[in-house]
C-alpha cells in the first residue's frame, strides 16, 4: 500500500512557496520532495514506509499515519502526515508530518 498515490505527486506542480515537510525540510515542488524520499531511503537501505491508517479527507485537507519498518524489520516510531489539498482537488498544496505519537496532556 503506497504512502501517496504515485499519481498525486506530479500535481504538487510547481509551488511559488516551499512545501513544509518536516520540521527541518522544506521542499518547493513535486521533484524537491521526491528527492528528498530518495534521500531518506538512501539513508536506510532495505527499509519500507508504510501507511499504517486510511486517508481521511474533508475540507481540503488529507491525514494519515505511516511507519518505517527498517530492513531488519525494526519498526521506527509512526508519523502522522496532513496534506493540503487545492480547491479543486487536482493536486497537493502542502504537506506537513509530524514523527512519533502525540504527547499526552500529562506529559
Amino acid at each position: 500500500m503506497p504512502l501517496v498515490a504515485p499519481s498525486c505527486l506530479p500535481r504538487c506542480g510547481q509551488q511559488t512557496q516551499p512545501i513544509p515537510i518536516r520540521p527541518s525540510v522544506h521542499a518547493a515542488n513535486a521533484e524537491a520532495l521526491l528527492s528528498h524520499i530518495a534521500k531518506v531511503q538512501a539513508r536506510r537501505p532495505g527499509s519500507k514506509v508504510q501507511r499504517a491508517s486510511h486517508v481521511d479527507v474533508h475540507h481540503g485537507i488529507a491525514r494519515f499515519a505511516w511507519h518505517v519498518v527498517q530492513a531488519d524489520g525494526t519498526a521506527l516510531p509512526d508519523g502522522l502526515d496532513l496534506a493540503f489539498v487545492s480547491p479543486d482537488g487536482a493536486k497537493i498544496e502542502r504537506i506537513i508530518g509530524f514523527f512519533g505519537p502525540l504527547r499526552r496532556e500529562s506529559e
